[in-house]
């Protein structure tokens, strides 16, 4: 039983000295970018405000789309700034009503060419 658990460990040990270890990068960095503001419980009476905070580490400018056409706008970012874009709360909330549903509230940012984020 020994010999085995020896030979499993040396087998497993050169397995993984052999092959190396690869992580992802982790990165927020790119060109175009997709999210949603789902439902969430409010605080209180306040439905919140619905925000994106934009960050680049070079001069950036892009736009904000909204996939059903009701939301568009675009944005600056100075580099190594950071800016913030409100979006309406009742053109992009999912309520738990329109779970199920293709409703077409997805966002999509778009950063010009030339203006990496």
């Amino acid at each position: 039983m020994r010999k085995l658990y020896l030979l499993s460990t040396l087998v497993l040990s050169l397995t993984v000295c052999i092959t190396g270890a690869y992580a992802q990068d982790f990165s927020n960095k790119g060109s175009e970018f997709w999210f949603c503001f789902p439902n969430h419980i409010p605080s209180g009476a306040s439905t919140g405000a619905m925000s994106i905070w934009i960050t680049s580490d070079q001069a950036s400018t892009g736009k904000i789309t909204m996939t059903n056409g009701a939301f568009s706008t675009t944005f600056a970012v100075a580099a190594n700034g950071i800016t913030s874009v409100n979006i309406p709360h009742g053109l992009a909330h999912i309520s738990n009503a329109e779970s199920g549903t293709v409703i077409q509230k997805s966002l999509r940012i778009t950063v010009d060419p030339g203006s990496l984020m």
